[in-house]
């Protein structure tokens, strides 16, 4: 009887045993499944997806101007200010926008006055005739639309990422370095700008470039528009100054009345094309060149270099805007001085002068 009693619990045990076998195996076999998620979580959210695809949701979650937006319209102050960060003047920016085929944009400010109508004729303007300065025009496209992501057909973007920890604050930052072609290909042709998002909604807070801009946009203060992220503050510096201020007055959806509005008037003027030159082309068109003054104290210190200078050529020769990208900090003003008062032989498209943008290469020597 004693040996029956032992066999039933030896039995017993052995079940016992390999029912505790079972659920350890169970067990460990969930812990294997979740352990990998549990661990990208501890990581950091840019192991979630693949940079490219953070970056073509982030350019989603950050603007107003795709198609599937309701017809809005947005105001906002700024201020501008000079290549040493003073001299402020202020204005104002507006957009009306129904679509990509039916927008409208205004900027007023003492110094500059413009609007642009776009139809499906192309783009007409009132005002200043000159293109917006540059960073008037990037001012618009940060309040509406900016991070702008394209794909042409067989290609696909090839995107770098780097998570950024400043305290508790986390943030990833994307940069296109180039294109992979549905062959294998890669190719050159990123952009000069990474964007910094925060992983929890992709909230677009910095824009960054490196040399020779060293452009850094901050977002700040944002409103919830439609799922949409829109900053409220945005403040541009370069070089560590700044270069402009904005601030959203107003962000609603388009009153039917004002569709109207889009319409251009019939002063209005169809906008040419614009071309961008090469240094070494737009240089043999310069009909009229003033040298820069050396700056005394520059030269006493034995400073020499070269400061280069981004320029926007009118459709009758002459600088419209100027802007310096890089160089010596004691040269650059007085690089920009001359460069200003430059005339070029208008650049012809099929016979008809257009505008054209181009860099130019101020060379300060102490030996001449």
């Amino acid at each position: 009887m004693a040996k029956s009693n032992q066999r039933v619990e030896f039995v017993a045990l052995r079940a016992s045993s390999r029912w505790r076998l079972s659920f350890l195996t169970c067990l460990f076999t969930l812990i294997l499944t979740f352990l990998p998620s549990v661990v990208t979580r501890a990581q950091g959210p840019q192991v979630f997806q693949d940079p490219r695809a953070l970056l073509i949701s982030a350019a989603k979650s950050n603007s107003i101007a795709t198609s599937d937006m309701s017809p809005w319209h947005l105001k906002a102050s700024y201020t501008l200010f000079d290549e040493n960060g003073a001299s402020p003047v202020q204005g104002t920016f507006e957009e009306w926008w129904d679509g990509e085929q039916s927008r409208k944009t205004a900027y007023s400010s003492p110094s500059f006055v413009q609007t642009d109508y776009v139809n499906g004729e192309g783009t007409f303007r009132t005002g200043m005739q000159a293109s917006s300065p540059f960073f008037l025009a990037m001012l618009g496209r940060q309040l509406t639309e900016p991070l702008s992501v394209h794909e042409e057909k067989n290609e696909q973007m090839i995107v770098e990422s780097e998570v950024r920890e400043q305290g508790d604050a986390k943030s990833i930052c994307l940069k296109q370095t180039g294109v992979r072609t549905s062959e294998g290909e890669r190719k050159f042709g990123g952009s000069l700008y990474s964007y910094c998002v925060n992983p929890d909604g992709l909230v677009l807070t910095s824009v960054e470039s490196g040399p020779p801009n060293a452009i850094q946009l901050v977002r700040t203060r944002f409103i919830a528009f439609h799922q949409r992220n829109i900053p409220a503050d945005v403040v541009a510096l370069r070089n560590g100054k700044r270069v402009f201020e904005a601030r959203v007055d107003s962000l609603d959806g388009l009153d039917r009345s004002a569709k109207s509005s889009l319409t251009p008037p019939p002063d209005a003027k169809l906008v040419g094309f614009r071309v961008t030159l090469s240094a070494a082309v737009a240089q043999r068109m310069v009909v009229q060149k003033k040298a820069p003054d050396y700056p005394a104290d520059a030269k006493a210190a034995g400073v020499s270099g070269t400061v280069s200078i981004e320029v926007l050529i009118s459709k009758d020769g002459r600088v419209s805007d100027a802007y310096v990208s890089s160089g010596p900090p004691e040269l650059q003003q007085a690089a920009l001085d001359a460069v200003r008062k430059w005339v070029y032989s208008p650049y012809l498209l099929r016979g008809v002068p257009v505008e054209a943008s181009t860099t130019v290469y101020v060379i300060f020597s102490l030996s001449s």
